[in-house]
């Protein structure tokens, strides 16, 4: 539901052109080789079944990192770019402060972070 409703709010924004971002590679998550095992859930036998093969198949993990309010660029299949779209994520952490940041959106999708700002409340918070 947060997503729909981030969009309904950024399509009345002024736009925001995407940046430009040549990377050779993105970075792994900290927990992307660990296991995964499903939690105490009410949640379906197939469901769980179906998270830990995505997992094991190479889904983006976010385990072990900060949940923060972000914007990132998007891209669009009718002119290229989608505009600048702020929301919340994953920030992947790196070891050096300067360096480009990297975030994981709720899309499963690993995106170059224009911005990082405070942290953002979880649903477990």
């Amino acid at each position: 539901m947060e997503s729909v409703l981030l969009v309904v709010c950024a399509q009345g924004a002024e736009f925001e052109s995407s940046p430009l971002t040549i990377e050779k590679s993105f970075p792994e998550p900290p927990m992307q080789q660990a296991a995964w095992s499903p939690p105490n859930t009410k949640l379906s036998a197939d469901l769980t079944s179906a998270t830990t093969i995505l997992f094991q198949q190479g889904l983006v993990d976010p385990r072990g990192c900060e949940y923060r309010d972000i914007s990132v660029g998007t891209g669009s299949c009718w002119n290229g770019d989608g505009r600048v779209l702020h929301c919340h994520g994953w920030v992947i952490p790196s070891a050096d402060k300067e360096s480009q940041k990297f975030v994981i959106c709720w899309n499963g999708l690993v995106y170059p972070a224009v911005t990082v700002g405070e942290k953002a409340l979880s649903a477990d918070e």
